[in-house]
């Protein structure tokens, strides 16, 4: 690179070109063989190295780099200096961000994923609050450039300055749906619980979408697979063909107790299955896929002798996405409700009602969705959510990967409460067939919530450590208004935090906007939306995904 851009200077007379293709030929002279010592030697170093990596070993690097706790003091620096100024500074971290965007048709892709990812925010491996001048920069460009990657990966914590809050907020609040705020005080207490020294789980990014990794440490697989919970439930009450092979049956319950030990004990058969098979896999694959370079960036393989792919890491999780939380807590408790605490119906009557899609049992469908439902501020039905999930989290917690490392739960589930409902029939809570499934750690759509606070108030009835670090993600669609301030929006981010709400993830849309872009799109092809794990042009979504965005509860209060 360097030899191509000495050879590009003495070719042109453009001064820009000039100014860009010395600092190129400049900058590597030293990296990577060198620490970065300026602030554009470290964004070089952080995109050369990932880029090489991924076409070295042939892996994904998603995460780009928690860029204001290491950029910031290179940053400051320079100032001081007189190396560089704000201005060159924007201008060093729009081009740095351009590039995954000019890779990608956005505007023409239905699924426009790139899983690139910055992190910014948090603390640093001492616990102090990281926020500067390049967490602003970073902010502000991709809001003034309209991009939509990288992914805004914000942590936040109590001891996070209001003023860094304010600053996304003001993107945010302003239709630039882009960010994830990432709750420090859920995730780090999880990845301690799962056994990670604190100053390591204090430097955790999240990478893909919102997968929690440990930077610089382990083989901390974001996903090794979704499992959707509701079509469990929907095989365990009414099997189909061989299912019974993989998911046992259910008989009968005398007490609710009795029902829900069952149940989670078809989940175990069915993880127990699943996780067996996949190590199979994973066994014959890892030998194939060695990563050496990879692995002597990971603290432990080198000391281990081992390959990141088998073990060599400090730590070593592998994730399993819980799809459905809300629909198979809700599911639970209209069980609990209508068969065992008000007799309305008999197991059998309910299970035949759902093979009937609960056509001809409309009085026992009206009971199930007016049953109370997780997410919507109800004690019982939150406490029964928190302790079916605290359950399953430690059924998975005992099994192994094939590296010998824990299976630990999240509830990032990607757009999966979407594709899994395809092939999902009725379920006890009063959804119909094929009818969406809640995402994440969200409620579902059943019943609607005017009132955001409701769900935010019941999140701290969950215990979402109880998941070890993994991702769990509560999406809320707000009206794009003039009522929500910087201010507010960052109390509110406070207040979430406080709450033990885990990952926020908001999209700030004008309702009125989405509905005229269905039908002008030409008039809005700069509306960005939050569909799951990643942003899109709302105009380039195909017409399913444009009117799933569209039905999303509207949290207007």
């Amino acid at each position: 690179f360097g030899e191509k851009a000495s050879q590009l200077l003495e070719t042109t007379e453009d001064e820009k070109q000039q100014k860009y293709l010395k600092m190129m030929a400049d900058i590597t002279r030293r990296i990577p063989a060198q620490p970065p010592q300026t602030f554009a030697e470290g964004l070089s170093m952080l995109l050369f190295t990932r880029e090489a990596v991924a076409t070295l070993e042939g892996i994904g690097v998603s995460q780009l780099g928690h860029v204001d706790r290491l950029l910031g003091p290179m940053y400051e620096k320079d100032l001081t200096e007189g190396r560089l100024t704000e201005e060159e500074a924007r201008e060093l971290v729009g081009i740095w961000m351009l590039h995954t965007d000019i890779k990608f048709d956005l505007h023409n892709a239905s699924w426009p994923e790139t899983s690139t990812c910055i992190q910014l925010g948090g603390c640093d491996e001492k616990g102090l609050p990281v926020y500067n001048a390049v967490t602003r920069l970073f902010i502000r460009e991709h809001h003034r450039l309209g991009l939509v990657n990288p992914k805004l990966n914000c942590r936040y914590n109590a001891q996070s300055p209001t003023e860094y809050l304010e600053v996304a907020g003001e993107a945010i609040l302003a239709g630039h749906n882009n960010f994830v705020m990432i709750n420090d005080d859920v995730i780090i207490r999880g990845l301690m619980g799962s056994g990670v020294a604190e100053k390591d789980a204090r430097l955790y990014v999240s990478g893909g979408c919102q997968e929690t990794m440990i930077e610089g440490c382990g083989h901390t697989e974001g996903v090794a697979f979704y499992a959707s919970m509701p079509r469990v439930m929907d095989l365990f009450l009414c099997p189909d063909g061989d299912s019974a092979d993989f998911v046992p049956v259910f008989e009968e319950a005398e007490t609710f107790g009795d029902f829900t030990r069952q149940f989670i004990d078809a989940m175990d058969h069915f993880f127990s299955i699943v996780i067996d098979q996949r190590n199979m896999r994973q066994h014959i694959l890892k030998d194939a896929l060695v990563c050496p370079l990879f692995s002597a960036t990971q603290k432990g393989c080198i000391d281990n002798g081992r390959d990141y792919t088998s073990g060599g890491a400090r730590y070593n999780f592998s994730t399993i996405s819980l799809t459905g939380l809300g629909t198979v807590a809700d599911s639970l408790y209209a069980i609990k409700k209508l068969v065992y605490d008000d007799k309305a119906c008999t197991m059998k009557e309910l299970i035949a009602a759902l093979s009937a899609n609960w056509e001809g049992w409309e009085e026992l469908h009206r009971k199930a969705v007016a049953a109370p439902k997780y997410g919507h501020n109800h004690k019982e039905a939150d406490q029964l959510a928190n302790d079916f999930l605290r359950r399953i989290a430690q059924r998975l917690k005992r099994r192994r990967n094939e590296r010998g490392g824990m299976h630990i739960p999240s509830l990032f589930v990607y757009y999966h409460f979407e594709s899994f409902a395809r092939v999902l029939r009725a379920t006890p809570d009063g959804r119909k067939a094929f009818d969406l499934i809640s995402p994440g750690a969200a409620p579902g759509q059943l019943q609607p919530i005017r009132d955001v606070t409701e769900p935010v108030k019941s999140m701290q009835r969950v215990d979402f450590t109880a998941c070890g670090g993994g991702s769990c993600v509560l999406d809320v669609k707000l009206p794009l208004t003039s009522h929500m301030t910087p201010a507010l929006f960052a109390a509110f981010i406070r207040a979430c935090g406080d709450y033990g709400c885990p990952t926020l993830q908001p999209n700030v849309v004008s309702q009125e906007e989405l509905l005229d872009a269905r039908v002008h799109p030409e008039k809005h092809r700069q509306l960005i939306v939050r569909i799951c794990g990643l942003s899109a042009y709302f105009v380039g979504l195909t017409p399913e995904g444009q009117e799933e965005i569209i039905a999303r509860n509207l949290y207007e209060g």
